[in-house]
């Protein structure tokens, strides 16, 4: 049987010691490349390049489908607003780079996965918009930045009936690890809501349609080892592609 191989955007990091000293390196964290591995799919990472069409095309030919991976905040010049003081650093190369990723793995209609500021990029590369921070959507918000190890669930979030991430879990309500100072505002045209924090902040949505196109808010690639269900995630979005 053949094995997927599932493209997963890359960040960059600055090299901040030693004698490369300010070098920049395309990286993962290695908890989505276990992630997919523990579903039997092939990770391959795929750099920032310029965006040129007919490269970014060449990237996509070697995948089956693609997880955009967690990362610095996505500039609000995109989404049509002005940066507030609480905006923390962006890396407008990476957010150019990913909307061209996103409109052509849409246009060649590769499944797509993605996760906390891949969820975020994924909606605004389609049209949706983000709280810069949010206390912009409340002063009384949920503590959404935990503090505490990664596989530790920190709150909650209820999936909304009837949608493809409800049908996924299998379950109403179920706990999450969250490291977000931004969120969902306005969903993309053709995208839905599926889950919801106590507070109202948006866990997660999905594009509607037949295509797996989805993002979630939460790292469910860093709980897998403590808790099996967030593997039903990685392996919905693998059956789909192998469907292809």
């Amino acid at each position: 049987m053949t094995i997927p191989i599932i493209g997963i955007s890359a960040s960059m990091l600055l090299t901040e010691d030693g004698s490369c000293l300010g070098n920049e390196q395309a990286y993962v964290n290695k908890y989505y490349v276990k992630a997919l591995a523990a579903v039997g799919a092939a990770p391959l990472l795929l750099p920032i390049v310029e965006r040129n069409d007919l490269l970014i095309r060449a990237q996509l030919r070697q995948v089956d489908g693609l997880l955009l991976s967690g990362g610095y905040d996505v500039n609000p010049l995109l989404y049509g607003e002005e940066p507030l003081p609480e905006l923390e650093y962006i890396m407008p190369e990476r957010d150019e780079y990913e909307i061209k990723l996103i409109g052509l793995a849409l246009e060649m209609n590769k499944p797509i996965l993605g996760i906390c500021r891949g969820m975020q990029i994924l909606n605004v590369a389609c049209g949706g918009t983000l709280y810069q921070d949010l206390n912009q959507f409340s002063p009384k918000h949920l503590k959404h930045q935990q503090k505490g190890k990664t596989d530790t669930a920190s709150h909650t979030v209820e999936f909304i009936p009837d949608t493809k991430l409800h049908r996924i879990m299998g379950v109403d309500i179920t706990r999450i690890n969250t490291f977000h100072h931004q969120a969902i505002k306005d969903p993309a045209p053709d995208f839905i809501i599926n889950g919801r924090a106590k507070d109202g902040i948006i866990e997660g949505i999905e594009r509607t349609g037949e295509n797996f196109v989805m993002g979630v808010q939460w790292h469910p690639e860093m709980m897998m080892e403590k808790d099996v269900s967030m593997l039903k995630i990685f392996q919905s979005f693998i059956g789909f592609v192998k469907q292809l």
